[in-house]
C-alpha cells in the first residue's frame, strides 16, 4: 500500500515533512484525526471516497480539516513538497511519543507515534562524520529540575526551555505588557519587578537560572588601554548578584549580544569568571539558523555550572538544509491568532516600500521618496524586505525597522514575526501592537533556548543517574 516509510522528529509547534515522492506542490489535501488509533490521515481531496474502502476507519466520523502542498527549496531551482500542519488537535495525538513514521503512497500520507530507541545521532563536525551514540537510556531517565527565568520578557525563551523539558517555576520580567503575554501562555509564576529590587535569596530549591540582561552600552573611557568602564551598576550586574545570592543554583545561563564576547577586549567575560568563580564557565556564539530556525540570529550564550562543565550545543542541521521563510509561513492565515495585529503604513511609507525587492532595502527606494535623515549611517535593515527562498536575517521591532513581508508592501504581522522565532500558533501575545512588536523582537528563537536546555538537562541527568557513555560505533 505504500512506497515509502519515513521517521521524522516530533516538534510541539507542529507536524512538518517533506519528501519528493509524496503529492505534487500546490495540490489541495485533506487531513482526517484518528483519535482512537492515533494516527494523521493525509489525502488527496478529491481522493477521500476511494479512500474509504481501503482505510480500517470510516473517515466520515473523524474530524477533517484541509491545506495545501507547500514547497521546500533544496537546491538552485528545484524544490519538493512540503507538509506543514500547525493544527493542535492533529499535534496532541502524539503527545505520548518520542518520533513520528511517515508512510507515503501516491494518494495517500498515514502519520503514526513510534517510540525512539533512544539512540543518538551526533555530528562530528571536524572528522565530518555521522556516529551512533549507545547512551541511550539520558533520554528515558526522567529529571525534575526548577528553573527561574529573569528578563523573562514574554517567554519566548521559556518556551524553548519547557520544550526541552524543565520546570520553570519563577520568571521575573518589569514590563506590564510583556507579563501578561507570558502569563497567557506560560502561567501565574511570573513577578513584575525590577531586578534591583529582587532578593535572589528567596528562591529555594531552585537549581537552574536562565537570564537575558538588556545589552548595555560599554564606554571606552580610555582609548590607549582599551579599558571599558561603566561606574554604575548595570543589569547584568544585578543578574550576577542575584545568581550569587540563590542558595541551591547549580547552573546558569546569561544571553546576550553578539558584541557582547569582545566588549573591552574580553574584560566583561573575565569580569563575570572572577564574580562567579565557583563555576566552569563555558561561552560561545550561537546562529538560530544552525538550530533549525529559519531565522539568521547570532547572540552570545554563557553557561556556568557546579555540576562539570557544560559545553554549547553543536548545530544540528546544514547550510543546505537551512528552513527559510516560505517554510516558516506556510499555512499562515488570517484565523490564526495575531495574524491581523499589523501596522498599516501611511500612503508615502507604502509608495516606498513598492520600490524594494526581496532582499532589498532602503537604498532600493528613489532619493526624492526618503526622509532626509536617510544617508551613509543608515543601518541595512531599514526597509529591508525578506527573501522567500532564504533564511530571515535578524529580526528586530518590524514597525520601527520597517521589516518587509516577502510579497506584500506592508511589515510583518505579529503572527508571521512570531513564526520566524519558532513559536506554534498557540502562542498569543497581549498588549498594544507597539508592544506585541518589541516583544517579539526581544525574544530569543524557541529552537537555541530549547538546544541549550537539553545540553543542560543531559548535564544534570548525568549526574543524578551517574550516566557516562557506552560507547560510539562508527557507521
Amino acid at each position: 500500500m505504500f512506497k515509502k516509510t519515513k521517521r521524522i522528529k516530533k516538534s510541539h509547534r507542529g507536524i512538518t515533512f517533506s519528501d519528493s515522492e509524496m503529492f505534487p506542490i500546490h495540490s489541495k489535501y485533506k487531513y482526517f484525526i484518528d483519535k482512537k488509533n492515533k494516527k494523521v490521515i493525509i489525502c488527496l481531496s478529491d481522493h477521500d471516497e476511494a479512500l474509504k474502502e481501503r482505510l480500517q476507519v470510516s473517515i466520515d466520523t473523524l474530524p477533517s480539516y484541509e491545506g495545501t502542498v507547500s514547497r521546500k527549496k533544496r537546491s538552485g531551482d528545484n524544490f519538493i513538497p512540503l507538509v506543514d500542519i500547525r493544527n493542535s488537535e492533529a499535534i496532541q495525538q502524539f503527545d505520548d511519543f518520542e518520533q513520528l513514521q511517515v508512510s507515503i503512497s501516491d494518494d495517500l500520507i498515514m502519520i503514526e507515534g513510534i517510540t525512539a530507541s533512544g539512540e543518538q545521532y551526533i555530528y562530528a563536525a571536524n572528522k565530518k562524520q555521522v556516529f551512533k551514540h549507545l547512551d541511550i537510556v539520558a533520554e528515558d531517565k526522567k529529571a525534575h529540575i526548577k528553573v527561574a527565568s529573569f528578563f523573562a520578557g514574554s517567554g519566548i525563551g521559556d518556551q524553548g526551555l519547557k520544550e526541552a523539558g524543565f520546570d520553570i517555576v519563577f520568571a521575573l520580567e518589569n514590563d506590564i505588557n510583556a507579563a501578561d503575554t507570558y502569563r497567557a501562555n506560560h502561567g501565574d509564576h511570573i513577578t513584575v519587578q525590577d531586578i534591583e529590587d529582587f532578593d535572589g535569596s528567596t528562591l529555594n530549591g531552585i537549581e537552574f537560572a536562565f537570564g537575558s540582561p538588556p545589552c548595555v552600552d560599554y564606554t571606552p573611557a580610555n582609548q590607549k588601554t582599551n579599558k571599558w568602564h561603566n561606574p554604575e551598576p548595570t543589569l547584568i550586574d544585578e543578574y550576577l548578584r542575584v545568581l550569587k545570592e540563590m542558595p541551591d543554583l547549580k547552573v546558569w545561563v546569561l544571553e546576550n549580544s553578539k558584541l557582547f564576547l569582545t566588549a573591552g577586549n574580553g574584560d566583561v567575560i573575565r569580569d563575570i569568571c572572577n564574580e562567579l568563580p565557583d563555576y566552569d564557565i563555558s561561552y560561545g556564539i550561537l546562529d538560530a539558523v544552525d538550530y533549525n530556525s529559519p531565522q539568521r540570529r547570532e547572540r552570545t550564550f554563557i553557561i556556568g555550572s557546579k555540576i562539570g562543565k557544560i559545553e554549547l550545543p553543536t548545530p544540528i542541521t546544514t547550510p543546505d538544509n537551512y528552513k527559510t521563510v516560505q517554510e516558516a509561513f506556510a499555512g499562515l492565515s488570517d484565523n490564526l491568532p495575531n495574524q491581523k495585529d499589523v501596522t498599516t503604513p501611511k500612503a508615502t511609507t507604502k509608495a516606498r516600500m513598492g520600490f524594494v525587492p526581496q532582499g532589498g532595502n532602503w537604498r532600493d527606494i528613489p532619493k526624492n521618496l526618503l526622509p532626509k535623515r536617510f544617508g551613509k549611517n543608515t543601518h541595512s535593515s531599514i526597509y529591508r524586505r525578506l527573501e522567500l527562498d532564504k533564511p530571515s536575517f535578524a529580526i528586530t521591532n518590524v514597525r520601527k525597522s520597517n521589516i518587509l513581508h516577502p510579497l506584500y508592501d506592508r511589515v510583518l504581522s505579529i503572527r508571521e514575526a512570531s513564526r520566524l522565532f519558532d513559536l506554534p500558533d498557540n502562542f498569543i501575545f497581549k498588549g498594544p501592537l507597539s508592544a506585541m512588536q518589541q516583544q517579539v523582537a526581544n525574544g530569543i528563537t524557541v529552537n537555541v533556548a530549547k538546544a541549550v536546555g537539553q545540553k543542560i538537562l543531559y548535564a544534570f541527568k548525568k549526574v543524578m543517574y551517574d550516566l557516562t557513555p557506552k560507547g560510539f560505533y562508527l557507521i
